[in-house]
Parts: structure tokens; C-alpha cells; sequence
């Protein structure tokens, strides 16, 4: 299908253009009015982006917070953080089907889909209380959405490696079975010692079966807590240099020695290390069992990007113990971002996009991404003129179109029953 979206502005750039699709692709992008085409779509003047990217999303866990009963909700509350909350959903993890993971998984595509997002890093527990579970229904969401979205599959050992050989066992054969990405937390574990141990077994499996790395890192308020500067280490030693994802990498980054954190993110710089922050969660968990001042709770997403270091943003969980709200709109949570930041500049604005967008699609290795002649016409279409317009509106797109072809139009309405003149 061949399709001319005119009248679109792009982000970040000045004019109107149309942005020529041909064979899935966009062919050229020229000022608006240069060329026609008997397909044509207009954007009215709106924003037209590349769909956008969701770097960590727990689809295993999605939507339920409704299956807690009052009292084992309100536990669950209590806990006020990771280390409390992961044990209190156990008996959870048991009543997980097959399919009862499939249908939550597909009701939170289906919805972000809505919102735009197009991509998703899917972590998923493999560990001996769901066994393969979770990955076997996320696999087989992958092919049903594909055509759709780019799902990657992170196979995420949960409940910790260390002394746990049926964990590791599960790891491998997840990874063995197709899963695209080996994750790990290193920091749940009970040492430091074993937390090592973990990063191990990860990378062991991960150079088994040629797959990436994607870490849990520093999730907690330990200010001892190093994990990500293990995982930069680990990284450039093994030979995962541009292969390896930390996500939220607090602990001794949450903390005012500077000799630490510059060691980080130069390290972090030299290996590669993409660094993923999920504002919500961090701030709903962060500090949770301090007393006022609270953490903010992020990490140091300004300073990694400053320094060179290429930073993304997720969703992380939907309707959850961890995080009771979300809805996988990635505008949401650019929005989130920019207030836990304190972003209020046009250089920061842009850094938040690219969180969502270009950033998020390095990470994964999307191919042809992006919003430049050659590139797949996976694209969004705003009413919104521009991109602080989107996130100040938290706008869904108007239209959403796949390899040029449209895929969904969202249309919202207000009609005031008595006229008044409301512009004065």
C-alpha cells in the first residue's frame, strides 16, 4: 500500500511536510503540497513520531491487583517495597495458568496499542512456582501480535538463582527455547556474594544461546547496594559490549557519593550499558519504609544522559502489587518522567521523547526504526502541534499505522449542551 500522510509536522523540527510511504517504508519526506498521491492521509498540521517503545513491561503480573483478596491487598500495601512485596505474591504465582497469563497479556497489548506503543521488552518469571508458564503464554502472544508490534521476550529469574539449581535450570531452558533477552536481579539475592553468583549463571546463559542481557539492578534503597557497576564490569569482561540493559539502578546510585557515581557512568559509557528508569514504580516504591523526607526514587537519568549514555523508559507494571495504576501509554509515563526529573527545557523535552521512542528501539535493536526515508512506516499520527503539546495533553494518537497501513483511528468529542462563548 502506498500512502501520503500530508500536512505533518515532525518532531522537533520546523515546517509542515508529507511523509511518502511506499512498500511499507517511508520513500521521502518533502514540504507539504510538493507531491500528492491518490492515498492520502492528513494530519491536519499534527504531529506524526515513530510508534513508541516500552523497555521494561512485566505482562506475567498485569492486572492483578484485582485478584488479591482485601487482606492479602492490604499486606501486600504494607510491604512498601521489592524486597517486601516479591515473597507476599507467591501464592499468587501458583493460581497462574497458562491461559489466564495470556488473556492479561493480551488485554494490556491490546490497550497500549491504543496509547501507540508499538514495541515492548516483555519480562516474564521463569522460576520453579510458574515453571515456564509465563514464557510459554508470552511466546505464543508474540506470534498472535505479530504484524502488530515487535515483542521481546526477557526471560526474568524472579525469585533469585543462588541455591536455587531448578531457577537456573529454567533459566537456561528458556533461553534455549527462544526467549530473546536473559534477564536477572542480581540485588534480590541475600549476599552480595551471591548477587555475583547471579550475574553469573545470566551471563553463562546468555553467551550459551547468543542472547542480550537485561538487569534488574540496585532496586532498593541498600545504599551498599553495586549491581549495576557489576553489570558494566561484567559487560566489557565477557564480551557484551552494547548487548546489556540494567533497569531502575538505584541503591548506592541514591546516594550523594559522587566518586561512585562517576565511576558508574563512565563505566557505564565504556560497556555499552543501556540504563532503563520506570519513573512510576520508582516513585510508588522508593523510600517506601522511610518516613518523610521520601526519595524521589530515580536514578541518575539526566547525568547517564549527559554523559553519552543511552537511557530509556518503561511502564514496568500494570494494575499490580508493585505499581496499582498504568495503562501502557508511554506518553504517561514520559509525563511522569518529566515532572520526577524536574524537566522544564526544550533539551530535556527531546531527551524524554527519545526515552520513549529512539532510545527504547536501540535498546531492542529495532530495525529500520525511526522517522527518516528507508525507515518502516510504523507511525503515529497526534491532533497535538507538538510534542510538549502530546505530553502536556498526555494525547493518544489519532491514528496508528503499521508498515503504512492504518491500523487503528481514535476520535474523542466534547459538546457542550448550553453555548456559551468559552473563549472569552
Amino acid at each position: 500500500m502506498n500512502l501520503t500522510i500530508k500536512n505533518a509536522r515532525i518532531p522537533f523540527t520546523s515546517g509542515v511536510w508529507d511523509i511518502c510511504i511506499e512498500g511499507g517504508h517511508i520513500a521521502n519526506i518533502v514540504s507539504s503540497g510538493v507531491r500528492g498521491g491518490s492515498d492520502v492521509l492528513d494530519a491536519g498540521g499534527g504531529i506524526v513520531c515513530p510508534g513508541f517503545v516500552d523497555s521494561h513491561i512485566h505482562l506475567d503480573k498485569a492486572y492483578t491487583a484485582n485478584s488479591l483478596d482485601e487482606a492479602g491487598f492490604e499486606g501486600v500495601a504494607e510491604a512498601r517495597d521489592t524486597q517486601g512485596i516479591t515473597p507476599s505474591l507467591r501464592s499468587l504465582k501458583e493460581a497462574f495458568s497458562e491461559g489466564d497469563v495470556l488473556d492479561r497479556g493480551r488485554r494490556v497489548l491490546t490497550e497500549s496499542l491504543k496509547h501507540g506503543t508499538m514495541a515492548h521488552r516483555v519480562f516474564v518469571d521463569v522460576d520453579r512456582i510458574v515453571g515456564l508458564k509465563c514464557f510459554n503464554a508470552a511466546s505464543k502472544l508474540k506470534r498472535e501480535f505479530n504484524g502488530l508490534m515487535d515483542l521481546q521476550i526477557v526471560a526474568f529469574p524472579q525469585e533469585g538463582l543462588a541455591g536455587n539449581p531448578e531457577n537456573v535450570e529454567l533459566l537456561y531452558k528458556a533461553a534455549e527455547l527462544g526467549a530473546d533477552v536473559v534477564g536477572g536481579i542480581p540485588w534480590y539475592e541475600n549476599t552480595a556474594e551471591e548477587g555475583e553468583r547471579h550475574l553469573d549463571e545470566v551471563f553463562n546463559a546468555a553467551k550459551s544461546f547468543g542472547k542480550d542481557v537485561h538487569i534488574v539492578a540496585d532496586d532498593t534503597d541498600d545504599p551498599l547496594s553495586t549491581n549495576v557497576l557489576h553489570v558494566a564490569s561484567k559487560c566489557l569482561r565477557e564480551g557484551f559490549k552494547d548487548r546489556c540493559a540494567a533497569s531502575q539502578c538505584r541503591g548506592a546510585l541514591d546516594s550523594p557519593n559522587d566518586a561512585y557515581v562517576n565511576r558508574v557512568i563512565k563505566l557505564a559509557k565504556l560497556a555499552g550499558l543501556s540504563v532503563v528508569e520506570n519513573p512510576q514504580t520508582s516513585l510508588m516504591l522508593s523510600g517506601g519504609g522511610s518516613t518523610h523526607p521520601f526519595k524521589r526514587g530515580l536514578t541518575r537519568v539526566l547525568e547517564f544522559a549527559h554523559a553519552g549514555v543511552n537511557v530509556a523508559a518503561g511502564q514496568d507494571d500494570i494494575q499490580d502489587a508493585y505499581y496499582p495504576y498504568g495503562r501502557g501509554s508511554m506518553v504517561e509515563v514520559g509525563f511522569i518522567m518529566i515532572h520526577a526529573a524536574r524537566i522544564s527545557t526544550a533539551r530535556g523535552l527531546q531527551l524524554v521523547y527519545n526515552m520513549i521512542t529512539h532510545n527504547g528501539a536501540k535498546i531492542m535493536k529495532l530495525k529500520d526504526y525511526g522517522l527518516e526515508n528507508g525507515c518502516q512506516a510504523n507511525l503515529l499520527v497526534f491532533e497535538e502541534k507538538s510534542v510538549h503539546e502530546i505530553f502536556r495533553n498526555m494525547a493518544r494518537p489519532k491514528h496508528v499505522l503499521r508498515l503504512g497501513v492504518p491500523l487503528l483511528t481514535s476520535t474523542t468529542k466534547t459538546r457542550f449542551h448550553q453555548p456559551h462563548n468559552l473563549a472569552d
